[in-house]
């Protein structure tokens, strides 16, 4: 398994998404696939949660019935996929 990183993130077009509550600073990453309406959107877990999370993963946001990616060349794959097939891109 290769694992990723932030910058990877990045390098694949996905757009850092700051939280600030008042009691935690942190930061996730989303990739919009499609509309807003009709799309699939990919997300990370938060920096603050990586340490216990084993690593940064991805999954596909508001979706039950699939596993986070934690795999670098899965990730890849899919973000491949899904640009390709996404109409608004």
């Amino acid at each position: 398994m290769t694992t990723f990183d932030e910058q990877n993130l990045v390098n694949l077009g996905f757009e850092l998404q700051p939280i600030d509550d008042g009691e935690v600073s942190t930061h996730y990453y989303i990739k919009d696939f499609g509309d807003e309406h009709h799309g699939i959107c990919l997300i990370s877990n938060a920096k603050s949660d990586v340490e216990k999370d084993g690593g940064w993963f991805v999954e596909i946001f508001d979706a039950e019935g699939f596993r986070r990616i934690f795999d670098f060349n899965e990730l890849k794959t899919l973000n491949d996929i899904l640009e390709k097939l996404a109409i608004n891109g």
